[in-house]
């Protein structure tokens, strides 16, 4: 896991994730949006976090090969296209927001998740964040989870994202564009407090 130490526009200082595996970003997510809430730091490594995800909220019981040593990269032509396993999610698609809600009600939080275009204001500050689904477009180039930590007083909203570690502030209007030139419409948001 590599962590960026990245500002927004107001000089705020955040702890940015970059994820190490392709399909990971739930799990980067979930990570930062536990940060923001409960106000600390959080040292932990990428894979015992994705375990205690995966094994919380997508089977219920630790169901992977290998016991509790995980690669950091999963081939995904080695697994079955399903969450039957921790590769198959991992190395497939990754987390789907139900799962990522519970992932963080797993973690003593509040979370829920629901279908919306735009981020609530009200649910970015002190003790909360919000987890954002983008769909990236065209229809069926995937998916991707970033984190929303507040309001720039540019108006702007602070997302922090896993795919290159980096802030990146964007207008409320349902579109993520990514600094990397991906561009995706928001579909749901999971709303997580203390």
């Amino acid at each position: 896991m590599t962590v960026s130490i990245e500002s927004d526009s107001d000089r705020n200082t955040y702890e940015v994730w970059k994820q190490e595996q392709a399909s990971s970003c739930g799990v980067a997510s979930i990570w930062m949006a536990r940060g923001l809430v409960k106000q600390q730091c959080i040292d932990e490594d990428e894979w015992p976090l994705a375990q205690r995800v995966f094994s919380g909220a997508v089977r219920g019981a630790m169901n992977a090969a290998g016991g509790d040593r995980f690669p950091v990269c999963y081939n995904p032509g080695a697994f079955p296209k399903n969450q039957s396993s921790m590769g198959s999610t991992f190395s497939q698609f990754g987390l789907f927001s139900s799962q990522v809600a519970t992932g963080l009600q797993n973690e003593g939080l509040h979370a829920n998740f629901i279908g919306a275009q735009s981020i609530n204001p009200v649910n970015l500050g002190p003790g909360k964040a919000v987890i954002a689904f983008v769909r990236w477009r065209p229809a069926g180039n995937g998916a991707h989870f970033v984190c929303a930590a507040r309001m720039a007083n540019n108006g702007a909203v602070v997302f922090l994202d896993p795919w290159d570690g980096k802030v990146n502030e964007q207008w409320n209007n349902g579109t993520y564009a990514a600094r990397y030139g991906g561009v995706g419409d928001i579909l749901q948001v999971i709303n997580v407090w203390r």
